[in-house]
């Protein structure tokens, strides 16, 4: 016997909108970007801006999702150049690529034609679909001898996903072994309780049930070990320690809790290869500096044979609006709460960060794989957390319940989130990082014209009403109100019958009141 859901579809706000056929690609060559005084080849699609230095290493200094600030920049470094040299070391922040292992080859600091020596660059690939920038540096004559990078890193249309392409090169006359280490410095202020680390936990791990092993101690309170089934978390300590994980999986995510901002690097791993590392097993691994927090991913340490031998890593980077843990990460999005059954209104809830401008649905499958059933279309963007909430026939044949996703011009992209029948009732949604205060937040963006995203966190489930106002205090319309569960919330909130001017909007509870002010520009 089938078994029937009533036909009433909650669409959310945020599907309400209509988005627009996304930017093309642009890639420019630009003399003093963000007053850095550096020459920075800038790439952009309308979602992301990625900027890379090659007078410092062909670093890459900028990595933002629109407008959130995702990168460390050293303020004290900005415009400087310098000639390499043995033992120099200058902290300009960003992304930067070295050699491992570390501490049994070259120590420290790291090898300084490789780490801050200028650049070869040059623009390869400039179309509306995508953009391409190859960098290469010269030969490193002192910590790691005659060892050669290259890079490429090339930014599509309609998504936030940048593909980087490592490659490092022997040319000296014998054979060397070494590892691709990536480090990127993150910005987060100190301390801050809201910018968190995620990565899968190796069930086999050689590190032991926790996964990971701690190059000083493991007395630390950002270390915060299993936050979700599976997933390690880590909180940001401005404590000068470092962890070494080796991930099953290969993804690291960080996330800026109170902006739900989340920058994600997806790798292929090499389950029967040495990584380098302390202690072994340093395929990811996570260091609290001073002002940023470090997230560093290593390929295998490989042979490379004299006279020219490579070997290349290739990565995938991601960036979404979402909060934490991160549970799940593929091609399409990453997973904040996993598709289940809410047992009061029968209706498939779940919360995403997508990867790409265009459109995802809900279907069931059988234990074929064939879709029964098909939910409403909802149109999607990296800009926006996607939360399903909705009504849907389930088949008395269904096996499967999944989130698949289609880019802007239609092609399937795949599945965010599949859950078998018997889990649906199953689902918990981790709590680990629940906010600890009830928290009206800035409407993002602002000021904006017609959408904007207004944010706010429950320690507990509570009843809440978000009201709009005039400039002189008078009620204009109710946004939203009801219950809400514990977390993190956006309501998407379409101004376009608004006028340009000055507006409140104030969110209340059984034991709370604030209000915030918000700009129209028309």
């Amino acid at each position: 016997m089938k078994r029937w859901y009533p036909i009433a579809i909650f669409v959310a706000l945020m599907n309400t909108a209509v988005f627009a056929q996304p930017a093309d690609t642009e890639i420019t060559s630009i003399t003093d970007h963000n007053d850095w005084g550096w020459i920075s080849i800038v790439q952009t699609n309308g979602l992301i801006t990625l900027a890379t230095v090659p007078d410092i290493g062909a670093r890459i200094m900028q990595y933002d999702l629109n407008d959130h600030n995702f990168l460390y920049v050293n303020s004290g470094e900005i415009g400087k150049t310098y000639t390499p040299s043995f033992g120099g070391f200058h902290g300009f922040g960003g992304y930067v690529v070295w050699p491992g292992p570390q501490n049994s080859r070259w120590g420290w600091p790291p090898p300084p034609v490789l780490d801050y020596g200028a650049y070869e660059s040059e623009i390869v690939e400039n179309s509306a679909d995508s953009t391409s920038v190859f960098v290469s540096s010269g030969i490193e004559q002192w910590q790691a001898p005659d060892l050669r990078f290259e890079r490429k890193m090339t930014v599509y249309k309609g998504t936030s996903r940048v593909r980087v392409d490592q490659s490092m090169i022997n040319e000296a006359s014998a054979a060397q072994s070494w590892s691709i280490w990536d480090v990127t410095q993150t910005i987060a202020n100190t301390p801050r309780d809201d910018f968190w680390v995620y990565f899968p936990i190796n069930p086999h791990s050689e590190h032991g049930d926790d996964g990971v092993y701690f190059r000083d101690n493991a007395n630390s309170t950002a270390w915060q070990g299993e936050v979700a089934p599976g997933i390690y978390g880590v909180v940001f300590r401005p404590e000068g320690k470092k962890l070494f994980a080796d991930p099953h999986k290969g993804w690291i995510g960080s996330v800026d809790e109170g902006e739900s901002k989340a920058y994600i690097k997806t790798f292929k791993i090499f389950e029967d290869e040495i990584y380098p590392g302390d202690n072994g097993g340093g395929r990811v691994q996570v260091y609290l500096g001073g002002a940023y927090f470090e997230v560093e991913v290593a390929s295998p340490i490989v042979d490379l044979a004299a006279n020219g031998g490579r070997y290349s890593f290739r990565q995938d980077w991601y960036a979404t609006t979402m909060n934490g843990p991160i549970l799940g990460v593929n091609e399409a999005g990453a997973i904040e709460k996993q598709l289940h059954l809410n047992s009061q209104t029968e209706n498939i809830v779940g919360t995403f960060g997508v990867f790409h401008v265009g459109t995802a649905k809900l279907v069931t499958k059988d234990a074929a794989g064939a879709i029964l059933t098909e939910g409403t279309t909802h149109n999607i963007t990296p800009l926006v957390k996607f939360e399903i909430n909705e009504s849907l026939e389930l088949p008395a044949e269904m096996a499967s319940i999944e989130i698949v996703v289609y880019d802007y011009s239609g092609k399937e992209i795949g599945s965010i989130n599949s859950v078998a029948l018997e889990q649906l009732t199953s689902a918990k949604v981790p709590t680990s990082t629940l906010p600890t205060n009830l928290t009206l937040l800035q409407n993002y963006p602002n000021p904006f014209n017609p959408v904007t995203t207004i944010r706010f966190k429950l320690p507990e489930k509570s009843d809440i009403k978000l009201t709009l106002y005039n400039l002189a205090g008078k009620e204009i319309e109710l946004i939203t109100s009801g219950e809400y569960e514990a977390g993190h919330h956006d309501i998407v909130f379409d101004a376009k019958h608004l006028a340009t001017g000055l507006y409140f909007y104030k969110l209340e509870s059984k034991s709370f009141v604030d209000v915030k002010k918000m700009t129209v520009l028309k």
